[in-house]
């Protein structure tokens, strides 16, 4: 235990460092010194010339928080991954826990207030992937906006958009097109594909491969 809380005390001083770092290189001073986000010191960062990040200015200290540990599920990943081409967007408070993969490979990235994401988030964004208010994801759940590949000459790209108050839970995959609408839940293992966008309302149970709606008119709580 004792070893344990030295490596705790240790990884908390690098990811200090780490974070004014980045804040400071990354971020307008006025913002900067703020300390809005807070970087795991395990957290791998690649900001091309032209990518930005953007954090709203009500933020807190330490408000958004990339690549921490919390619970008891243990991350595939043992470092996280942060790269920016284009353009990622912090509205509010949010946190992403270790083993993300959250990439602006030339698209948008935007997170809502209050975004929380359990460990190994996988974000692939070629156009646009928002993420409304108080939305929840579990663990080792993936978003892209692409394809990724040709065929026949073509690679399929379309935004994502996940409603307010969206709970996403684990093992799932949210493939390009998609819009969820306002209060959904995403049972685990569901793969979510842009045909549901006709097919939900708001307040759906949504799940399977491809997802179908389960129930109407529900209502969750964290």
């Amino acid at each position: 235990m004792r070893k344990y809380n030295k490596y705790l005390k240790f990884s908390w001083i690098l990811s200090i460092a780490k974070t004014i770092y980045f804040n400071l290189k990354y971020l307008p001073f006025k913002t900067a010194i703020k300390l809005p986000i807070l970087i795991d010191y395990s957290v791998r960062i690649q900001i091309k010339k032209g990518g930005k990040i953007k954090v709203a200015k009500e933020t807190t200290r330490f408000g958004v928080q990339i690549g921490g540990m919390e619970g008891y599920y243990t991350p595939h990943r043992k470092s996280s991954y942060l790269r920016i081409e284009n353009s990622m967007e912090f509205k509010g408070n949010a946190k992403i826990l270790r083993g993300c993969y959250v990439s602006s490979f030339g698209g948008e990235v935007i997170f809502g207030e209050n975004f929380f994401a359990n460990h190994d988030l996988h974000v692939i964004s070629s156009d646009r992937i928002e993420f409304s208010k108080d939305v929840l994801i579990g663990y080792n759940c993936e978003f892209r906006d692409t394809g990724g590949h040709y065929i026949n000459k073509k690679v399929s790209i379309s935004p994502i958009l996940i409603g307010k108050h969206v709970w996403i839970a684990s093992d799932c995959k949210i493939l390009q097109g998609v819009q969820l609408k306002d209060g959904c839940v995403v049972a685990t293992e569901s793969l979510v594909l842009s045909k549901i966008n006709s097919l939900h309302q708001e307040k759906s149970l949504i799940g399977g491969s491809p997802a179908k709606v389960l129930k109407k008119n529900i209502v969750w709580k964290e």
